[in-house]
């Protein structure tokens, strides 16, 4: 270290801490008496934890300068790629908080999936919300909410019981029940929610 900062005409200090800022990184491996040998592929792989992912970014970028692509198509790729992912959750989209509530809880029970809720104010916002979900909303909405989702992953339209089948479903109810008016949807809503008390 003291020669080549010595030939370089710099603290051997600055030497120092360049050694084993390449070590942290893997670049550099520690061997028996303190020697220093340039590290395999493998192991710059397996950098720290904290600079990980950064890494692995980083090394992207570079790749696709390298291959001739610009970092505005590197981004357009990765985020079609992200959206064409499988969805891991469903997002219901309604203006009315307490109806996208009756509704998140009966997807939730009756499909076991994730369910979130916003509005499509909050989504027109933040339209991140909609990446790796399956929006569902009232059909009412639809028109709304359409233009704000993917066009890979189309909104998926919920449609409601009619005032006939509605008393059919109260007839037949065996667990505690919440049911809605909405308005909006100029019909009555039945939505089975379980209503038994949270721990």
């Amino acid at each position: 270290m003291r020669e080549l900062a010595r030939r370089l005409k710099i603290h051997h200090n600055t030497v120092s801490e360049a050694y084993q800022a390449l070590v942290r990184r893997t670049w550099l491996v520690r061997q028996r008496g303190s020697r220093l040998v340039v590290g395999s592929r493998e192991l710059s792989r397996g950098s720290s934890a904290s600079d990980g992912l950064d890494e692995v970014i980083n090394a992207a970028m570079r790749r696709a300068r390298e291959e001739g692509y610009t970092l505005k198509q590197l981004r357009e790729r990765v985020k079609k790629r992200l959206l064409a992912q499988r969805p891991d959750h469903i997002l219901v989209i309604d203006r009315e908080p307490g109806f996208r509530e009756i509704m998140r809880q009966e997807i939730r029970q009756a499909l076991g999936w994730p369910v979130q809720t916003c509005s499509q104010e909050d989504l027109a916002r933040l339209p991140g919300l909609a990446d790796r979900a399956q929006v569902a909303t009232p059909e009412y909405n639809i028109d709304d909410v359409e233009p704000l989702v993917p066009k890979d992953r189309p909104a998926v339209w919920l449609t409601f019981s009619t005032a006939d089948q509605l008393l059919e479903v109260i007839r037949t109810l065996r667990e505690p029940s919440v049911m809605a008016w909405c308005p909006s949807a100029r019909h009555c809503c039945a939505l089975r929610m379980d209503c038994s008390p949270r721990p």
